[in-house]
């Protein structure tokens, strides 16, 4: 009998150890697939040695003190990937932006990271990805940044409503690409979406009332530097904290609507020259 209770004890102190300090180490599949991602970026003849110095091909070396890569503390699974620019692109140069450059990323190497929650894929020239329907196993991603790519309209309906099964993605940046009006249909369907940034892209003309309604959940919409016109059918997005429409080509006065936005706390009109009056006051 005493036996068993020594047991029972250094069983139950054994899991309070990992609860309280956690698992030491990366999980081995994640490790490699990090590991097939720095080739993948070799292939297309990028110097992935000097990009990503830390990342070796050693079984004991811990891949959770890799840069750019970030651990659960408690159970040791990679929740945040960095890869920003892992084509070491001048982030000035037009040469970011020339679709001779561009690259379409294989999804399924992502599929080992089930407790991943933020991907970060900024200025890497991205057209678009293949094996998208891989993309579902994402299934914990809360944010992802897409922005200074070159994804356009030709893609966007296909990839992204693969996307939109991401049932936790909160926060979606995409600024600096070529999406048309057509996204905004799409970007609606998003059942979680908070935060969506889709500035310095190719919007323009007059998004209507369908357009802007399905982005009720939205908290921060930034769609700044586009060329969007017309009046401002804002009344639906009731969530609305921060909306950021500078530098477009609205007109007209500004509705009264405004004023039913009762969450707004920051609203920016700047630079659309052809906008005229003032705020109304809540309750108009």
């Amino acid at each position: 009998m005493a036996a068993y209770l020594v047991i029972k004890l250094l069983v139950l102190g054994l899991i309070h150890l990992v609860f309280v300090q956690g698992i030491k180490g990366c999980f081995d599949e994640e490790r490699k697939a990090l590991l097939e991602f720095k080739a993948f970026v070799k292939s297309d003849g990028q110097d992935a040695d000097h990009l990503l110095p830390s990342w070796v091909n050693e079984p004991e070396d811990d891949c959770c003190q890799w840069e750019r890569v970030e651990c659960n503390s408690t159970t040791g699974h990679v929740i945040k990937l960095s890869l920003s620019n892992t084509r070491q692109f001048d982030v000035f140069s037009s040469s970011l932006y020339d679709p001779q450059n561009s690259w379409h990323l294989n999804i399924s190497l992502f599929q080992p990271f089930r407790e991943l929650r933020s991907l970060n894929l900024s200025f890497n020239v991205i057209a678009g990805w293949i094996q998208n329907k891989e993309l579902s196993v994402l299934e914990n991603l809360e944010e992802l940044d897409l922005g200074s790519n070159i994804l356009n309209g030709s893609s966007a309906e296909q990839d992204f409503t693969i996307l939109s099964k991401l049932s936790k993605l909160k926060y979606l940046y995409l600024k600096e690409n070529n999406f048309s009006n057509d996204i905004m249909r799409i970007l609606g369907t998003f059942p979680s979406l908070k935060l969506l940034d889709i500035s310095r892209n190719s919007l323009e003309g007059l998004l209507s009332n369908k357009e802007w309604g399905n982005l009720s959940n939205v908290e921060v919409l930034i769609l700044s530097q586009n060329s969007l016109s017309g009046n401002l059918p804002i009344q639906g997005l009731t969530r609305l904290k921060i909306l950021d429409l500078s530098w477009n080509q609205f007109s007209g006065g500004i509705p009264a609507s405004v004023a039913t936005l009762h969450s707004l706390q920051a609203l920016s009109l700047s630079s659309n020259y052809q906008l005229n009056g003032s705020l109304p006051h809540p309750g108009m």
